[in-house]
This record gives C-alpha cells, structure tokens and sequence, in this order.
C-alpha cells in the first residue's frame, strides 16, 4: 500500500513540475515587413529617414537634385510626381508597420531588486550618440514612449572628451511582481535582450556637438524581456 501511495505522489510529481519552471512560453513572431533595429553604433537607419521625409531626390538618388530648391522644382515634374506617389505609398507602409529594436542585456548591469520589485537595468553611451528627450526612451537613433508603470531616467557622467561630450548614465526599472520570473531572467541573462515593439511615427534631426542625426521617433512601444536566440517571452508589457 505503501509502495502504491509512494508511487502515486511521484506520477503527480512529475505532472506538476512541467507548469512551474519548465511551462512552454510564448515567441515574438517578427513579420519580412517589419525593421529591426539593434544596439549597433555603426548601423545606419536605412532609408527610412527618406521615406519619412518624402525626400523622393534622396531616396531615388535622383542627379543634380540636391538643394531644397531643386528638390521643390523636381517634384513638380510628372517624374517627380509619380516618384512621390510611390513614396507616399512606402511611407504609408512603414508607419502601418512593426519596428523593432532589440538590445541585449549581458552587456549591461541587470538585477532584480527585492525591495522595489523591478528589474533595475542599467547602461550608459556618449553624449554625442544620445538623443535625450523628455518622456521618451533613447536607443541609440530611436526614441520611444514606454509604459508609464516603466521608470527610465539618465543623469550626465564624468566628461570623456571637448567633441563627444559627457558619459551619460540611463537606467530603466521595469516592475516585475513575479520573483520566479526574474530569477529565470538572471539565470538565463547571457542570452536575455530587451526587445522594444513600436510604429514609428516621425524622424527628426539632432543636432550634437560635431554632427546632425536623423533621430526615428516611435510610439508607445511594447517591452519584451526574450531570449535573444530563440524569441520567446519571458515577460512584456
């Protein structure tokens, strides 16, 4: 009777164990359509800034049509024309799109804190990369809005040098009430990443101490916490 109970207790045991730890999560699937962007100083936006702009010249790398003034005469041709037909059409695409950026988090000090139940990242870049405005998240060419319950707040470093200016410090606190899923989280951080999930809405010029980038501005963005290599969702929000 004893060996029955015994071997009852184990059969539920391992029926039970599977839904904790071990439950089958969620994957972000990412449609051919969407851009992705990655925490990669030397990625070029592409040609979206063009697109945004309904900059037909600079997109179709159109000759002799470089100043605003003969952009303004080229696009009143029936060329011009129906360039910017096509454009507005891609523009329209993009903005109905998903955009995607995604930064990985071993790189960054990542800890779940216990007292006010988050998990505290934080990391830092050059002045001259940031793009700091009020309300929005910088990543490093994008800026997004994020869930208000998210806090994100940066405060200047020590000077690194007269051109790219001061380290700037940002740290992001995402709430997460569940300690099981943040311990799967740190255990697993060499492949954990932030994946950020938005429309882009704008492009706007930056200006910084030596050079103007095209800045893509985002809407609300939904916050994946994923494995990096697999996608699937350890949290969002």
């Amino acid at each position: 009777m004893n060996m029955k109970k015994g071997l009852f207790i184990l059969l539920v045991s391992l029926f039970i164990i599977p839904f904790g730890y071990g439950q089958v999560r969620k994957k972000v699937i990412i449609s051919e359509s969407s851009s992705v962007f990655k925490c990669d100083k030397g990625t070029k936006w592409s040609s979206i800034p063009s697109i945004m702009r309904l900059d037909v010249c600079k997109y179709y790398g159109v000759k002799d049509c470089r100043t605003d003034l003969q952009k303004k005469y080229y696009v009143q041709t029936p060329e011009g024309q129906k360039l910017l037909n096509e454009l507005k059409l891609k523009k329209k695409e993009v903005m109905n799109s998903k955009s995607y950026y995604i930064q990985d988090l071993y790189k960054y000090f990542t800890e779940y804190n216990l007292k006010t139940k988050t998990l505290d990242i934080e990391y830092s870049d050059l002045e001259d990369e940031c793009s700091l405005m009020n309300g929005y998240v910088d990543l490093n060419g994008v800026s997004v809005k994020v869930n208000p319950v998210i806090r994100y707040s940066w405060k200047k470093g020590p000077q690194i040098g007269v051109l790219v200016g001061h380290k700037i410090n940002k740290y992001l606190k995402i709430p997460i009430k569940d300690e099981r899923i943040a311990l799967d989280i740190e255990n697993n951080i060499g492949n954990m990443a932030m994946l950020f999930e938005f429309n882009i809405r704008n492009v706007k010029k930056f200006e910084h101490s030596v050079t103007t980038d095209d800045i893509l501005i985002g809407g609300y963005a939904t916050v994946y916490l994923i494995d990096k290599n697999t996608y699937e969702i350890y949290f969002q929000l």
